[in-house]
């Protein structure tokens, strides 16, 4: 492993943080104590190009300028992951390809063009994610006044069959075509990519198809407030990185354990008391 890649045979080693663990860290008075225990651990904490445009929009400039400085502790001389846009549509290609080799890492640094990144992964994440998706929600809810689908493994289990297959289908093909993917691929291909755990796609179909359960089925609970936003949900691809994944938000954690004990992920969702504790004992 480089100084600046990662090794993804590792991933034991592997941490992500959630933008919400960086903003806890900073204000916790032993944070000092705690980047000393990381470091000693060996473990792995890269951050991504999606937490680096989240600090660069702190409007306080001294907490802006502390968020950085955290970021590049923690990261030591590793790039941060790629924007989760990026790393759907390479990994699509690399399938094509015939390869499943994946670079996840990207050499930015702090400066006009992070400012451009940053500035179209807003803009897609907002209007541009939302066109793709409508097709795929308006389908689901209407699966929702047909079927008889009262809790959250019924669906899936749905969503596994032959019929319900098509969901997660037509929301690959409608992402891949916003994302400019010249992919080919036979059954094969296609279900590896797509279901595969080492693969970024399976996670943002699954978590793309709960939000839209969680947004259609329930009766109550499915406000906006109770579910993760945009941004956050954008970060569910990386769970195919780590082992252990840290989130402070309350909607995002309850929306990522629930999802993980849905879907049996091999990943630890903690949030950052549960990681502080982790690490004391280890």
């Amino acid at each position: 492993m480089s100084a600046q890649t990662v090794d993804l045979s590792d991933r034991f080693r592997n941490v992500y943080f959630d933008t919400s663990i960086y903003n806890r860290l900073l204000d916790d008075r032993d944070s000092g104590s705690i980047i000393k225990a990381i470091k000693r651990s060996e473990l792995v904490v890269i951050p991504s190009v999606i937490n680096l445009c989240e600090m660069l929009m702190t409007a306080d400039k001294e907490r802006r300028i502390k968020l950085i400085q955290l970021y590049h502790d923690l990261r030591d001389d590793f790039f941060p992951l790629k924007p989760d846009l990026w790393l759907l549509r390479e990994s699509a290609e690399a399938i094509a390809r015939g390869t499943q080799e994946l670079g996840v890492n990207y050499p930015i640094e702090i400066n006009d063009q992070t400012i451009e990144i940053c500035s179209e992964i807003k803009k897609v994440a907002g209007v541009g994610i939302e066109e793709t998706l409508q097709a795929a929600r308006v389908y689901v809810q209407k699966i929702a006044e047909t079927e008889k689908l009262a809790t959250e493994e019924q669906y899936f289990n749905y969503l596994d069959s032959d019929d319900g297959h098509i969901v997660l289908h037509n929301l690959f093909d409608s992402f891949c075509k916003a994302l400019g993917c010249q992919q080919t691929l036979g059954d094969e291909a296609g279900h590896y990519l797509t279901r595969s755990p080492e693969m970024p796609w399976k996670y943002f179909l699954e978590s793309t198809a709960y939000l839209f359960y969680r947004r259609a089925f329930p009766h109550s609970g499915f406000g906006r407030r109770a579910n993760p936003g945009q941004m956050d949900l954008t970060q569910c691809v990386y769970l195919f990185w780590p082992k252990r994944f840290v989130v402070q938000d309350g909607p995002f954690f309850d929306f990522l354990k629930q999802l993980g004990r849905l879907r049996n992920y091999e990943i630890l969702i903690l949030d950052y008391a549960e990681f502080v504790t982790e690490l004391a004992s280890s």
